[in-house]
């Protein structure tokens, strides 16, 4: 397969908090006569996210106003490391702070999940946050303004099946934690049955 080939160095469009970089990178096109400019997005250290689940299956949803929508949509918790945070702490810190619940258990989906390939240069890890229990009102950020909802485990699945849930991110990491939630397929009898 003949690929494109990077023509000079990334340029910094827009750089912001230090860790969020939007670059041009100019590519030659595999027949070597066009130039293509992309547009990548990068955030480093890569963000973690969430679906935190109580002990009575509920999830932990947040609706929240998003400024590409400008209406709050449903989505699972996530955030930035702060410093050296493991994802471990950033998990701890971020559920507490944005619903005011702890974990007392983690399940690692996946370390190296991307966003949108395409033009975003983020890799984020995806966990599954088990018998979350509140302990406190939530205290968000003051550039947060969050809406937190125990959902029932399968409403969440039919707000996601309904077009409720829009959030790709949340629909990716509640398809991840299925199988450790003990949730079963089957394929319909013409392709042969269970999974």
């Amino acid at each position: 397969m003949r690929l494109p080939i990077p023509v000079g160095e990334r340029r910094i469009v827009m750089q912001e908090y230090g860790n969020i970089v939007v670059y041009k990178q100019d590519f030659r096109r595999p027949n070597g006569e066009q130039i293509d400019t992309f547009r990548l997005y990068t955030a480093k250290p890569h963000p973690v996210l969430f679906l935190a689940v109580t002990k009575d299956l509920e999830v932990i949803a947040e609706g929240q106003y998003r400024h590409t929508v400008k209406h709050p949509i449903w989505e699972i918790p996530g955030g930035n490391p702060k410093g050296e945070q493991t994802p471990e702490q950033v998990i701890a810190a971020e559920l507490l702070e944005e619903t005011g619940y702890q974990y007392e258990n983690l399940v690692l989906l996946g370390e190296h999940q991307l966003f949108e390939p395409a033009s975003f240069d983020v890799e984020y890890s995806a966990y599954l946050a088990l018998g979350c229990r509140k302990v406190q009102d939530p205290k968000p950020d003051s550039t947060e303004s969050i809406e937190v909802e125990l959902v029932p485990f399968r409403k969440w699945l039919e707000m996601i099946w309904s077009g409720e849930v829009v959030d790709d991110k949340s629909q990716a990491v509640t398809l991840l934690a299925l199988p450790h939630l003990g949730v079963r397929f089957e394929y319909p009898t013409w392709l042969g049955g269970k999974i």
